[in-house]
This record gives structure tokens, sequence and C-alpha cells, in this order.
């Protein structure tokens, strides 16, 4: 049975004017710092948390907590 798994960086919310009018090259300041912990979200429930690492040159998630 598949399951959606998404990272979740952080959130920001913007206007439809300013959706709109994103530009190849631009930047979206999110309001979380690097440090803090990622959330994972299967099938919209929040499952885990955990931290940005890189293997093997690839980007992946490192466990820290199990929610619910």
């Amino acid at each position: 049975m598949p399951v959606q798994v998404v990272a979740v960086l952080g959130k920001r919310t913007m206007t439809l004017k300013d959706v709109i009018g994103l530009k190849q090259g631009e930047v979206i300041e999110l309001k979380k710092l690097p440090q803090e912990t990622i959330d994972l979200v299967a099938n919209g429930k929040l499952m885990a948390r955990g931290e940005l690492v890189l293997v093997d040159g690839k980007l992946g998630i490192q466990i820290k907590q199990l929610v619910g």
C-alpha cells in the first residue's frame, strides 16, 4: 500500500499575487533555522521529526523522534 511521505522544511504564507510574481532564482525565506528539526508527514499526519543529513552526496533525514 503506497504511503506519501512529505518532509516539511518550513512554511510561509504568501499572497496569490506574490506567488504568481515568483521568478526563477528567487529565494523564499522560511521562518525556520537550518538546525531546527524537520517534520515528516505521512498521508497528512505527522509521524516523525528529524534532522537533515548528507548520505553519499544526497540529502536525507535522520529520524530523531517518532510521534504518535
